[in-house]
């Protein structure tokens, strides 16, 4: 085909694609070929190169970037390496061209001409492009006004091609039009703008943008049309090119990026007190009412906002947006000066948060907007991402190394299980041999806790009206008043009263998760096995659980402790292995607040004077259905309803976390420790029920 007529080309494209059946599969590879003319033919190189198929490498460069690789159009310039080409300049041509239809496809064949036509971000210094989050965004949306005008001023056909594409994206794309003013509240205000700098010429309704939005577009509308209309002559140079490229870009950076940056600003405000409230609902931060009430308060709220903060808690659906979109202005107002009173780790965490989640919003603005592999400057995300992924290199080497490191101790471990289950069989089991080694510490305590349950006070004598053993001075004195006559019943007989001995409920909720192998699990067995004896000869009721995604009972309230009940108990340590034969074996998981939650509900129904959970784990919530708000949640309802006085023991250094989510709590226990530190706890809250009521 000779490309000097070229309208007559176009007008040709367009009249051969109208007459194919478009739903044939055969007819493709025509149609492809007729849009590659087109892509030509504005782009003004007859040997550009047009592509169908793509690469691995390029198909896993677009996935990465959140593309979808059968759905781009794209232009890649060419590529060169020390003066020669190595690549010749591409258009790529996706397999889903005409899902819009055909008209649709040859306005983005006319608009990815245009670009290669015009655009040449790759040849502008890196030095130039300010690292700020937005402008690559604002840039490669502003870049879609002069490539579509160089289409139209250079051929008025295909304009109308790609006016029709513009129409039919802005109405299925646009997340602005038609939104109410809630919706828009969630979508950045620097995202709105964007969409504007493409989308306002083909706006049907532009009432149905956002009024402050409008406002600021006006402001840049003069500078936004010279960039449209600054577009390179037919025939121009490369030298023309770049020189109409540049101008283009300073304009964008001096008069546009200033508004932009406003909003940028903005956004990151609103999306920081969007971090807060996430934070809130994780647990990570407290809030309340008074000054310094509950030890823990992150933020303070006069009574009336911590009452709305709590209720948009519950109703909310754990969504920040829609918490800060039903909240009071009074209330976001006080959010917004609470963040000064965080600590400076806690701003840090949500100032990361807040940055990064509007890199990503950058990151799929110019995902859409950008998709051609052109070698331009990298967007903040995408500078992010890379350093993540050489640092996730390097954590992964050492982790490998560590996973070794673990596979021998798991190797050693094994193997003690398997002396430990020889042993069973033997006629002193593993739960017989351990007690043997914790026996002087058991008979210590078994002392303490027997004079607190069983005080040697001697039985008081109290007389009464009715009974077997009569009081002889009792007897006289009734006979004497008698004689007197009083009429008084005759209490005259003796009944032998001894204190009321209290009654306790303990439960024992023990983490049973992977990372409490080795020599954690060894030392909360024989702490385990240390106060189950103890309190079965005390007669004190008590449970024995552990947990991982789900709780795993070992011995129940009520239960005789017989040999079956100690060989449960025994399954414990391989439980954290996963190799507890006939037992739970799901240590990938702890799903602390479910399992408290549960723990709690049997704990309460029980009968007795005061009823103690004591729960010891040595991690975070990581669960398979849970997380950190969920154990937060399951503390707050123990609290509220009052009836178990709960204890949290983190076992191991770096267990800080217990102090956050337990009223009373001990962190950082060594794991040689945990007897001792388990016994005198137990003393203690025998001892003194009412100081685990409340915080320590």
């Amino acid at each position: 085909m000779i490309l000097t007529d070229k309208a007559g080309i176009i007008v040709g494209c367009i009249t051969s694609i109208g007459s194919v059946d478009i739903e044939k599969k055969e007819n493709q590879e025509f149609i492809r070929q007729q849009l590659g003319e087109i892509v030509r033919i504005v782009a003004e190189k007859p040997d550009l190169e047009i592509k169908t198929e793509m690469d691995s490498a390029t198909r896993l460069d677009m996935m990465r970037r959140g593309q979808n690789p059968d759905d781009c159009w794209f232009q890649r310039p060419a590529r060169v390496d020390g003066g020669r080409v190595v690549e010749k300049e591409f258009v790529h041509i996706p397999e889903s061209i005409l899902e819009g239809g055909e008209v649709v496809a040859m306005g983005k064949a006319a608009h990815e001409g245009a670009h290669s036509a015009s655009t040449c971000f790759d040849k502008i210094s890196a030095e130039l492009f300010p690292e700020k989050t937005g402008f690559m965004a604002m840039l490669h949306s502003l870049e879609e006004r002069p490539t579509d005008q160089l289409v139209r001023a250079r051929y008025k056909e295909a304009g109308k091609w790609l006016d029709e594409a513009r129409s039919q994206a802005g109405k299925a794309g646009s997340d602005m039009e038609g939104g109410d003013k809630k919706s828009l509240m969630q979508i950045p205000k620097f995202s709105q703008l964007c969409n504007l700098l493409v989308y306002e010429p083909h706006a049907l309704d532009l009432s149905s943008y956002d009024p402050e939005i409008l406002k600021k577009y006006g402001e840049i509308r003069t500078a936004v049309e010279f960039v449209e209309n600054c577009i390179p002559p037919t025939g121009a140079t490369e030298e023309e090119k770049m020189k109409f490229q540049l101008i283009r870009f300073q304009v964008a950076k001096n008069k546009i990026w200033p508004l932009i940056e406003e909003l940028v600003s903005e956004d990151f405000d609103q999306q920081m007190l969007q971090e807060l409230l996430k934070a809130i609902l994780d647990g990570e931060i407290q809030f309340g009412s008074g000054s310094g009430e509950g030890g823990g308060v992150g933020i303070e709220l006069p009574p009336d906002l911590s009452t709305e903060l709590d209720d948009l808690l519950v109703h909310a659906e754990g969504k920040p947006p829609e918490m800060i979109i039903k909240a009071s202005e009074k209330l976001i107002k006080k959010l917004r000066e609470q963040l000064a009173n965080l600590t400076d780790e806690q701003k840090a965490k949500i100032k990361e948060a807040a940055q990064k989640k509007l890199e990503q919003e950058e990151q799929k603005i110019v995902n859409e907007r950008a998709a051609k592999l052109v070698d331009r400057p990298k967007t903040l995300a995408e500078k992010r991402a890379e350093k993540e992924l050489a640092k996730k290199s390097d954590e992964e080497k050492k982790q490998a190394e560590e996973d070794q490191k673990v596979k021998e101790k798991l190797a050693e471990h094994s193997e003690e299980v398997r002396r430990n289950q020889a042993a069973v069989l033997e006629d002193k089991s593993h739960y017989d041999k351990t007690y043997s080694e914790i026996r002087k510490l058991d008979a210590e305590l078994y002392r303490a806790l027997d004079e607190i349950l069983n005080p040697t006070i001697k039985p008081q004598k109290k007389l009464r009206s009715s009974g077997n053993n009569t009081n002889i001075n009792a007897a006289i004195r009734w006979l004497g008043e008698r004689e007197l006559g009083l009429q008084t019943e005759p209490v005259v007989f003796d009944r032998v009263e001894r204190p009321d001995k209290k009654h306790y409920a303990f439960t024992f909720l023990v983490d049973l998760s992977r990372s409490m192998s080795g020599e954690k699990i060894e030392q909360t067995f024989k702490a385990i096995v240390l106060v189950t004896e103890v309190m079965n000869r005390l007669g004190i009721d008590f449970e024995v659980l552990g947990f991982q995604d789900e709780l795993i009972v070992f011995k129940k309230f009520g239960e005789q402790l017989n040999k079956s009940v100690r060989g449960k108990i025994s399954g414990m340590e391989d439980e954290v292995v996963g190799s507890n034969k006939g037992g739970h074996n799901a240590p990938n998981y702890n799903d602390d607040g479910p399992c408290l939650k549960v723990a709690a509900e049997g704990l309460s129904k029980r009968p007795g004077y005061e009823k103690f959970l004591v729960v010891l784990s040595d991690g975070l919530p990581e669960g398979k259905r849970s997380g950190k708000v969920d154990l937060t949640r399951a503390i707050e309802n123990i609290k509220k309803e009052g009836k178990i006085n709960l204890v949290g023991l983190g076992l191991g250094g770096g267990t800080e976390h217990v102090k956050k989510f337990y009223p009373n709590s001990r962190a950082n226990i060594a794991a040689k420790d945990l007897k001792d530190v388990f016994a005198s706890l137990i003393q203690d809250m025998i001892e003194n029920p009412g100081r685990y009521r409340g915080r320590n």
